[in-house]
Protein backbone atom coordinates (compact mmCIF):
# COMPACT_ATOMS: atom_id res chain seq x y z
CA UNK A 1 0.00 0.00 0.00
CA UNK A 2 1.05 3.08 -0.73
CA UNK A 3 2.54 6.11 2.39
CA UNK A 4 -0.05 7.01 4.45
CA UNK A 5 1.17 10.59 4.99
CA UNK A 6 -1.41 12.06 2.81
CA UNK A 7 -3.73 10.69 4.89
CA UNK A 8 -3.14 13.13 7.68
CA UNK A 9 -4.96 14.29 9.76
CA UNK A 10 -8.13 13.22 7.74
CA UNK A 11 -9.56 12.60 4.70
CA UNK A 12 -12.66 13.74 3.50
CA UNK A 13 -14.11 11.08 1.44
CA UNK A 14 -16.49 12.73 -0.85
CA UNK A 15 -13.63 15.31 -1.61
CA UNK A 16 -11.08 12.70 -2.51
CA UNK A 17 -13.37 11.02 -4.48
CA UNK A 18 -15.02 13.88 -6.53
CA UNK A 19 -18.83 12.65 -5.58
CA UNK A 20 -20.39 15.17 -7.47
CA UNK A 21 -18.95 14.06 -11.13
CA UNK A 22 -19.72 10.30 -10.39
CA UNK A 23 -16.81 9.16 -12.08
CA UNK A 24 -14.88 7.26 -9.03
CA UNK A 25 -18.51 6.93 -7.07
CA UNK A 26 -21.40 5.57 -7.67
CA UNK A 27 -25.24 6.14 -7.64
CA UNK A 28 -28.53 4.42 -8.50
CA UNK A 29 -31.97 4.82 -7.75
CA UNK A 30 -33.16 8.15 -6.56
CA UNK A 31 -29.90 10.23 -5.54
CA UNK A 32 -29.87 13.72 -5.77
CA UNK A 33 -28.33 16.80 -4.15
CA UNK A 34 -29.94 20.26 -3.06
CA UNK A 35 -28.78 23.05 -0.19
CA UNK A 36 -30.15 22.48 3.44
CA UNK A 37 -30.71 25.68 4.89
CA UNK A 38 -29.65 24.56 8.07
CA UNK A 39 -26.69 23.39 7.52
CA UNK A 40 -26.21 26.06 4.72
CA UNK A 41 -24.73 23.46 2.45
CA UNK A 42 -24.84 20.79 -0.61
CA UNK A 43 -26.50 17.32 1.23
CA UNK A 44 -27.17 14.71 -1.10
CA UNK A 45 -30.47 12.63 -0.43
CA UNK A 46 -31.47 9.50 -1.32
CA UNK A 47 -34.99 7.79 -1.37
CA UNK A 48 -36.32 4.76 -2.51
CA UNK A 49 -38.82 2.16 -0.96
CA UNK A 50 -36.46 -0.11 -1.12
CA UNK A 51 -32.85 0.96 0.41
CA UNK A 52 -30.85 -1.79 -1.32
CA UNK A 53 -32.32 -0.09 -4.84
CA UNK A 54 -30.83 3.78 -3.98
CA UNK A 55 -27.56 4.07 -2.85
CA UNK A 56 -24.60 5.71 -3.29
CA UNK A 57 -21.08 3.69 -3.58
CA UNK A 58 -17.74 4.77 -2.94
CA UNK A 59 -15.60 3.75 -5.07
CA UNK A 60 -17.42 2.88 -8.47
CA UNK A 61 -15.59 -0.47 -9.39
CA UNK A 62 -16.23 -2.99 -6.45
CA UNK A 63 -12.60 -4.68 -7.24
CA UNK A 64 -10.85 -1.38 -5.85
CA UNK A 65 -10.58 0.10 -2.29
CA UNK A 66 -10.57 3.18 -1.13
CA UNK A 67 -7.05 2.30 1.15
CA UNK A 68 -8.16 4.77 4.50
CA UNK A 69 -6.35 4.09 6.92
CA UNK A 70 -7.97 5.83 9.72
CA UNK A 71 -9.10 3.87 12.36
CA UNK A 72 -12.25 6.05 13.08
CA UNK A 73 -15.06 6.36 10.61
CA UNK A 74 -17.21 9.79 10.93
CA UNK A 75 -20.69 9.87 8.54
CA UNK A 76 -22.74 12.83 9.27
CA UNK A 77 -26.13 12.56 8.28
CA UNK A 78 -29.68 12.05 8.89
CA UNK A 79 -32.54 9.53 8.65
CA UNK A 80 -35.30 10.40 6.77
CA UNK A 81 -38.42 10.61 9.40
CA UNK A 82 -40.56 7.30 8.79
CA UNK A 83 -38.32 5.42 6.97
CA UNK A 84 -35.79 2.70 7.17
CA UNK A 85 -31.97 3.50 5.85
CA UNK A 86 -28.77 1.04 5.73
CA UNK A 87 -25.07 1.66 5.83
CA UNK A 88 -22.54 -0.98 4.47
CA UNK A 89 -18.75 -0.49 5.11
CA UNK A 90 -16.23 -3.20 3.82
CA UNK A 91 -12.93 -2.50 5.44
CA UNK A 92 -10.07 -5.10 5.79
CA UNK A 93 -8.03 -7.01 8.48
CA UNK A 94 -4.43 -7.10 8.15
CA UNK A 95 -4.64 -11.19 7.45
CA UNK A 96 -6.46 -10.08 4.36
CA UNK A 97 -10.18 -11.02 5.08
CA UNK A 98 -12.88 -8.75 4.18
CA UNK A 99 -15.39 -7.75 6.73
CA UNK A 100 -18.39 -5.90 6.14
CA UNK A 101 -19.64 -3.64 8.98
CA UNK A 102 -23.73 -3.03 8.67
CA UNK A 103 -26.25 -0.89 10.92
CA UNK A 104 -29.41 0.07 10.19
CA UNK A 105 -32.61 1.04 11.82
CA UNK A 106 -34.35 -2.10 10.89
CA UNK A 107 -32.06 -4.57 12.51
CA UNK A 108 -34.26 -5.87 15.39
CA UNK A 109 -30.47 -7.68 16.91
CA UNK A 110 -27.25 -8.13 16.56
CA UNK A 111 -25.96 -10.36 14.34
CA UNK A 112 -22.21 -11.85 13.51
CA UNK A 113 -20.76 -14.07 11.13
CA UNK A 114 -16.96 -14.83 10.38
CA UNK A 115 -17.30 -11.80 7.68
CA UNK A 116 -20.58 -9.57 8.53
CA UNK A 117 -21.52 -7.56 11.55
CA UNK A 118 -24.97 -6.22 11.64
CA UNK A 119 -25.98 -3.31 14.51
CA UNK A 120 -29.09 -2.13 14.91
CA UNK A 121 -29.08 1.41 14.59
CA UNK A 122 -31.62 3.53 17.29
CA UNK A 123 -32.56 7.01 16.05
CA UNK A 124 -32.53 9.42 18.69
CA UNK A 125 -35.00 12.27 18.78
CA UNK A 126 -35.25 16.11 19.42
CA UNK A 127 -34.76 16.87 23.27
CA UNK A 128 -37.90 17.81 24.45
CA UNK A 129 -39.72 16.09 22.55
CA UNK A 130 -42.23 13.64 22.61
CA UNK A 131 -40.27 10.71 21.36
CA UNK A 132 -37.62 11.82 23.56
CA UNK A 133 -38.73 9.74 26.62
CA UNK A 134 -39.21 6.43 24.96
CA UNK A 135 -35.96 6.82 22.92
CA UNK A 136 -34.24 6.32 26.49
CA UNK A 137 -35.04 2.72 26.07
CA UNK A 138 -32.63 0.59 24.15
CA UNK A 139 -34.50 -2.58 23.98
CA UNK A 140 -38.32 -1.07 23.64
CA UNK A 141 -37.21 2.60 21.65
CA UNK A 142 -37.56 3.63 18.24
CA UNK A 143 -36.14 0.16 16.71
CA UNK A 144 -37.61 0.99 13.80
CA UNK A 145 -38.65 4.36 11.01
CA UNK A 146 -36.54 7.65 12.08
CA UNK A 147 -38.61 9.50 14.27
CA UNK A 148 -40.34 13.06 12.85
CA UNK A 149 -37.81 14.61 15.17
CA UNK A 150 -34.74 13.24 14.11
CA UNK A 151 -32.37 15.59 13.86
CA UNK A 152 -28.23 15.44 12.18
CA UNK A 153 -25.89 13.13 13.35
CA UNK A 154 -22.51 12.85 13.55
CA UNK A 155 -21.75 9.09 13.96
CA UNK A 156 -18.53 8.32 14.93
CA UNK A 157 -17.08 4.16 14.64
CA UNK A 158 -14.30 2.62 15.61
CA UNK A 159 -13.37 0.63 13.25
CA UNK A 160 -9.93 -0.79 14.79
CA UNK A 161 -11.71 -1.14 18.34
CA UNK A 162 -14.56 -2.56 16.46
CA UNK A 163 -12.79 -5.21 14.55
CA UNK A 164 -10.68 -6.27 17.70
CA UNK A 165 -13.76 -6.83 20.22
CA UNK A 166 -15.88 -8.45 18.06
CA UNK A 167 -14.40 -10.73 15.35
CA UNK A 168 -10.46 -10.54 17.38
CA UNK A 169 -8.87 -8.96 13.97
CA UNK A 170 -6.65 -6.25 13.51
CA UNK A 171 -7.96 -3.46 11.51
CA UNK A 172 -6.00 -3.03 8.21
CA UNK A 173 -7.92 -0.35 6.16
CA UNK A 174 -11.67 0.89 5.04
CA UNK A 175 -12.03 -0.42 1.41
CA UNK A 176 -15.98 0.61 0.28
CA UNK A 177 -18.64 2.25 1.60
CA UNK A 178 -22.22 2.16 0.54
CA UNK A 179 -24.77 4.64 1.55
CA UNK A 180 -28.45 2.97 1.28
CA UNK A 181 -31.92 4.68 1.51
CA UNK A 182 -33.24 6.70 3.07
CA UNK A 183 -31.39 9.31 4.65
CA UNK A 184 -29.49 12.33 3.81
CA UNK A 185 -25.85 12.62 3.96
CA UNK A 186 -23.58 15.86 4.20
CA UNK A 187 -19.97 14.21 4.08
CA UNK A 188 -17.81 11.53 5.21
CA UNK A 189 -14.41 10.92 6.58
CA UNK A 190 -11.51 9.04 7.96
CA UNK A 191 -8.65 9.88 10.53
CA UNK A 192 -6.48 8.95 13.55
CA UNK A 193 -8.09 11.40 15.62
CA UNK A 194 -10.78 11.68 18.06
CA UNK A 195 -12.90 14.67 17.10
CA UNK A 196 -15.05 16.43 19.36
CA UNK A 197 -17.59 18.46 17.31
CA UNK A 198 -18.91 20.08 19.94
CA UNK A 199 -15.50 21.64 20.37
CA UNK A 200 -14.71 25.23 18.53
CA UNK A 201 -10.89 25.41 17.19
CA UNK A 202 -10.62 28.46 20.01
CA UNK A 203 -11.80 26.66 22.92
CA UNK A 204 -9.94 23.42 22.08
CA UNK A 205 -7.01 25.92 21.96
CA UNK A 206 -7.68 26.89 26.04
CA UNK A 207 -8.24 22.81 26.76
CA UNK A 208 -5.46 22.28 25.41
CA UNK A 209 -6.63 19.65 22.99
CA UNK A 210 -4.15 19.37 19.74
CA UNK A 211 -3.47 16.59 17.05
CA UNK A 212 -0.08 15.68 18.49
CA UNK A 213 -2.08 14.40 21.89
CA UNK A 214 -4.56 12.78 19.57
CA UNK A 215 -8.11 14.58 19.64
CA UNK A 216 -8.96 18.16 18.70
CA UNK A 217 -11.96 19.83 17.40
CA UNK A 218 -14.25 19.39 14.30
CA UNK A 219 -12.56 20.38 10.73
CA UNK A 220 -14.43 23.36 9.18
CA UNK A 221 -15.61 21.77 6.04
CA UNK A 222 -16.74 19.00 8.25
CA UNK A 223 -18.19 20.69 11.46
CA UNK A 224 -22.48 21.28 11.58
CA UNK A 225 -23.28 25.38 11.89
CA UNK A 226 -23.95 26.94 15.42
CA UNK A 227 -25.24 29.89 15.37
CA UNK A 228 -23.94 32.56 18.02
CA UNK A 229 -24.82 31.84 21.45
CA UNK A 230 -26.32 28.43 20.73
CA UNK A 231 -24.91 24.77 21.59
CA UNK A 232 -23.57 22.14 19.78
CA UNK A 233 -25.21 19.13 21.60
CA UNK A 234 -29.01 21.19 21.70
CA UNK A 235 -28.94 21.20 18.07
CA UNK A 236 -27.44 17.82 17.07
CA UNK A 237 -26.72 14.46 18.03
CA UNK A 238 -22.88 12.78 18.70
CA UNK A 239 -22.85 8.94 18.66
CA UNK A 240 -19.81 7.09 19.16
CA UNK A 241 -19.42 3.32 18.58
CA UNK A 242 -18.31 1.55 20.34
CA UNK A 243 -19.93 4.29 23.59
CA UNK A 244 -17.10 4.39 25.98
CA UNK A 245 -18.27 2.10 28.73
CA UNK A 246 -21.69 3.14 28.94
CA UNK A 247 -23.54 -0.08 29.61
CA UNK A 248 -26.58 -1.00 26.90
CA UNK A 249 -28.76 -3.81 26.82
CA UNK A 250 -27.75 -4.75 23.54
CA UNK A 251 -25.15 -4.28 21.03
CA UNK A 252 -26.79 -1.18 18.99
CA UNK A 253 -25.79 2.08 18.31
CA UNK A 254 -27.31 4.86 19.22
CA UNK A 255 -26.85 7.80 21.58
CA UNK A 256 -25.08 7.06 25.17
CA UNK A 257 -27.31 8.89 28.23
CA UNK A 258 -26.08 12.32 28.70
CA UNK A 259 -22.57 12.26 30.36
CA UNK A 260 -20.25 15.59 31.68
CA UNK A 261 -18.06 15.18 28.68
CA UNK A 262 -20.77 15.08 25.93
CA UNK A 263 -21.62 18.50 26.68
CA UNK A 264 -19.92 21.39 24.61
CA UNK A 265 -16.89 23.25 26.18
CA UNK A 266 -18.68 26.06 26.54
CA UNK A 267 -21.36 24.98 29.16
CA UNK A 268 -18.37 23.47 31.06
CA UNK A 269 -16.61 25.59 33.93
CA UNK A 270 -12.70 25.04 33.91
CA UNK A 271 -11.24 23.12 36.39
CA UNK A 272 -9.94 26.07 38.23
CA UNK A 273 -12.81 27.56 38.53
CA UNK A 274 -14.97 24.50 39.46
CA UNK A 275 -16.03 24.30 42.45
CA UNK A 276 -17.75 21.56 45.06
CA UNK A 277 -20.81 19.53 43.70
CA UNK A 278 -22.76 16.85 44.47
CA UNK A 279 -21.53 12.75 44.33
CA UNK A 280 -23.90 9.91 44.30
CA UNK A 281 -21.47 7.47 45.98
CA UNK A 282 -22.19 3.45 46.34
CA UNK A 283 -22.69 2.17 49.67
CA UNK A 284 -19.16 0.10 49.35
CA UNK A 285 -17.77 3.69 49.03
CA UNK A 286 -19.71 5.59 51.87
CA UNK A 287 -18.54 2.84 54.04
CA UNK A 288 -15.27 3.13 53.09
CA UNK A 289 -15.31 6.97 53.75
CA UNK A 290 -16.97 6.30 57.12
CA UNK A 291 -14.15 4.02 58.29
CA UNK A 292 -11.38 6.53 57.15
CA UNK A 293 -13.03 9.09 58.99
CA UNK A 294 -13.33 6.77 62.15
CA UNK A 295 -9.75 6.80 61.38
CA UNK A 296 -8.42 10.54 60.57
CA UNK A 297 -10.92 11.82 63.24
CA UNK A 298 -10.79 8.96 66.13
CA UNK A 299 -13.22 9.28 69.48
CA UNK A 300 -10.70 7.96 71.40
CA UNK A 301 -7.31 8.69 71.70
CA UNK A 302 -5.73 6.79 74.56
CA UNK A 303 -2.45 4.16 73.51
CA UNK A 304 -3.46 1.30 72.73
CA UNK A 305 -1.12 -1.66 73.82
CA UNK A 306 -0.47 -5.19 71.90
CA UNK A 307 1.63 -7.93 72.49
CA UNK A 308 4.50 -9.20 70.10
CA UNK A 309 6.31 -11.98 69.96
CA UNK A 310 9.82 -11.58 70.84
CA UNK A 311 11.01 -13.78 68.35
CA UNK A 312 9.56 -11.75 66.22
CA UNK A 313 11.59 -8.87 67.19
CA UNK A 314 15.48 -7.43 66.51
CA UNK A 315 17.68 -6.11 68.70
CA UNK A 316 19.86 -4.66 66.19
CA UNK A 317 19.40 -0.85 66.61
CA UNK A 318 19.76 -0.58 62.11
CA UNK A 319 17.19 -3.31 61.94
CA UNK A 320 14.88 -0.90 64.38
CA UNK A 321 15.17 2.28 62.14
CA UNK A 322 14.26 0.05 58.66
CA UNK A 323 11.00 -1.24 60.75
CA UNK A 324 8.26 -0.08 58.81
CA UNK A 325 6.54 0.45 62.43
CA UNK A 326 9.04 2.47 64.15
CA UNK A 327 8.37 5.03 61.41
CA UNK A 328 5.09 5.07 60.85
CA UNK A 329 3.48 4.59 63.73
CA UNK A 330 5.84 5.67 66.57
CA UNK A 331 5.79 2.54 68.34
CA UNK A 332 7.90 1.99 71.77
CA UNK A 333 8.69 -1.05 73.50
CA UNK A 334 9.20 -1.66 76.88
CA UNK A 335 10.23 -4.24 78.71
CA UNK A 336 7.25 -6.92 80.10
CA UNK A 337 5.46 -6.08 83.38
CA UNK A 338 4.75 -9.70 83.73
CA UNK A 339 8.41 -11.64 84.49
CA UNK A 340 6.21 -15.06 83.17
CA UNK A 341 4.94 -12.88 80.03
CA UNK A 342 6.86 -13.78 77.08
CA UNK A 343 6.20 -10.94 74.56
CA UNK A 344 7.57 -7.17 74.64
CA UNK A 345 4.62 -4.66 74.87
CA UNK A 346 4.09 -2.28 72.20
CA UNK A 347 2.21 1.01 72.42
CA UNK A 348 1.45 4.04 70.17
CA UNK A 349 1.64 7.49 70.62
CA UNK A 350 -1.59 8.55 69.60
CA UNK A 351 -0.86 12.39 69.84
CA UNK A 352 2.45 11.64 67.27
CA UNK A 353 0.40 9.43 65.44
CA UNK A 354 -2.56 12.14 64.33
CA UNK A 355 -0.57 15.03 64.28
CA UNK A 356 0.44 14.37 61.22
CA UNK A 357 -2.58 14.32 59.94
CA UNK A 358 -4.21 18.23 61.36
CA UNK A 359 -2.50 20.37 58.37
CA UNK A 360 -4.21 17.96 55.69
CA UNK A 361 -7.09 19.17 53.43
CA UNK A 362 -10.32 17.62 53.71
CA UNK A 363 -9.92 16.42 50.07
CA UNK A 364 -6.56 14.40 51.22
CA UNK A 365 -7.97 12.98 54.57
CA UNK A 366 -10.26 10.94 52.12
CA UNK A 367 -7.60 9.00 50.73
CA UNK A 368 -7.30 5.44 51.62
CA UNK A 369 -5.09 3.89 55.17
CA UNK A 370 -1.71 5.50 55.23
CA UNK A 371 -0.80 1.57 55.31
CA UNK A 372 -3.05 0.90 52.23
CA UNK A 373 -1.89 3.61 50.27
CA UNK A 374 -1.14 2.59 46.55
CA UNK A 375 2.68 2.99 45.98
CA UNK A 376 2.97 1.99 42.01
CA UNK A 377 0.96 0.40 39.70
CA UNK A 378 2.50 -2.17 37.32
CA UNK A 379 0.20 -2.30 33.92
CA UNK A 380 -1.45 -0.55 30.82
CA UNK A 381 -5.25 -0.50 30.85
CA UNK A 382 -5.89 1.08 27.28
CA UNK A 383 -7.29 -0.38 24.45
CA UNK A 384 -5.23 1.14 21.98
CA UNK A 385 -1.48 3.09 22.01
CA UNK A 386 -4.13 6.32 21.61
CA UNK A 387 -4.66 6.18 25.01
CA UNK A 388 -1.08 7.35 26.21
CA UNK A 389 0.02 10.92 26.15
CA UNK A 390 3.32 12.52 26.49
CA UNK A 391 4.42 15.91 28.03
CA UNK A 392 5.58 18.25 25.06
CA UNK A 393 9.07 18.32 27.05
CA UNK A 394 8.96 14.14 26.79
CA UNK A 395 9.77 13.65 30.38
CA UNK A 396 6.06 12.18 31.71
CA UNK A 397 3.73 10.00 30.08
CA UNK A 398 0.33 9.54 31.23
CA UNK A 399 -1.49 6.38 30.43
CA UNK A 400 -5.03 4.70 32.60
CA UNK A 401 -4.97 1.18 33.88
CA UNK A 402 -8.17 0.65 34.31
CA UNK A 403 -10.44 3.02 36.92
CA UNK A 404 -6.69 4.93 37.67
CA UNK A 405 -5.34 7.49 35.52
CA UNK A 406 -0.88 7.10 35.73
CA UNK A 407 1.21 10.07 35.17
CA UNK A 408 4.69 8.77 35.22
CA UNK A 409 7.65 10.75 35.19
CA UNK A 410 10.25 8.69 32.65
CA UNK A 411 13.44 9.45 34.23
CA UNK A 412 12.44 8.46 37.71
CA UNK A 413 9.78 6.46 37.06
CA UNK A 414 7.91 8.10 39.67
CA UNK A 415 4.28 7.91 39.65
CA UNK A 416 1.36 10.15 40.61
CA UNK A 417 -2.75 9.03 40.65
CA UNK A 418 -5.92 10.12 39.63
CA UNK A 419 -8.71 8.07 41.18
CA UNK A 420 -12.50 9.26 40.87
CA UNK A 421 -13.59 6.87 38.31
CA UNK A 422 -15.80 3.82 38.90
CA UNK A 423 -15.30 1.98 35.61
CA UNK A 424 -12.48 1.18 33.18
CA UNK A 425 -10.80 5.17 31.59
CA UNK A 426 -10.81 4.34 28.43
CA UNK A 427 -10.58 8.03 27.02
CA UNK A 428 -7.84 10.53 27.81
CA UNK A 429 -9.02 14.46 27.32
CA UNK A 430 -8.96 17.78 28.29
CA UNK A 431 -5.49 16.78 30.24
CA UNK A 432 -2.92 20.25 29.80
CA UNK A 433 -3.29 20.68 33.60
CA UNK A 434 -1.54 17.19 34.12
CA UNK A 435 0.79 17.89 31.63
CA UNK A 436 1.82 20.89 32.51
CA UNK A 437 1.93 20.97 36.19
CA UNK A 438 3.76 18.27 36.93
Amino acid sequence: MASKGWQQPYVNIFKHVKVEDWRRSAKEGDVSSYTDKKLKCTVYRIRGPVPANSYILVPKVINQSLGLTGHFFYLLFRPTPGKYFVVHLDVAAEEGQVIRISFSNMFKEFKSTATWLQFPFLCGAAKDSVYESTSKSAKHGLVGPAPTSVRWTCLMLDLQYTLSVYLNRCYSHLKSVKLCANMAVKNMFTTDLLLDPGISFSEAKLMGLASSLGTGPMPREMSFPVPKGGHWHDLYDYIKFPSGGTKLPFDSIQKASPQPEARSASNQRSPEREGSRCVNLSKAVQDRVSLIQQITNPKLVRPKTFSIPRDLLSHSDDQQQESPCSSSHQLTSRPPADPDDGGVHVYVHPEDFFSQYEGESEEEKLLPDPILRLSRIIGFGGATTKCVLWTKSGDAVVYPCHAIIVSMKTSSNQQRFFIGHTDKVNELRCLALILNNW
